[in-house]
């Protein structure tokens, strides 16, 4: 987490993305990993920084609509705690 606040800082008007390498659901390690640093971090992150979450869109069966990485269908909303996102953007305010 250190250097992306490092690299945010060099270059103000950058956002930073985060998500796993794998779809969202049981196998995304990796998002969780970043959750759960963010939801450690939040008071420190959110003096400075607008913290987003993505949340993918389900159909009626629930599959996740779109294509993984880049083409799921979905909403950024403003980072809450105890809500499962399966990306993460972070930006200075």
């Amino acid at each position: 987490m250190k250097k992306t606040i490092e690299f945010l800082d060099a270059y103000p008007k950058a956002s930073i993305c985060a998500t796993g390498l794998t779809p969202p659901g049981k196998l995304a390690v990796r998002t969780r990993k970043y959750q759960i640093g963010i939801n450690k971090n939040l008071a420190y992150l959110s003096e400075r920084h607008h913290v987003y979450g993505f949340k993918v869109f389900e159909d009626a069966n629930p599959d996740l609509i779109g294509a993984w990485p880049f083409g799921r269908s979905g909403k950024w909303e403003v980072f809450r705690p105890n809500i499962n996102y399966d990306a993460f953007l972070l930006n200075l305010k």
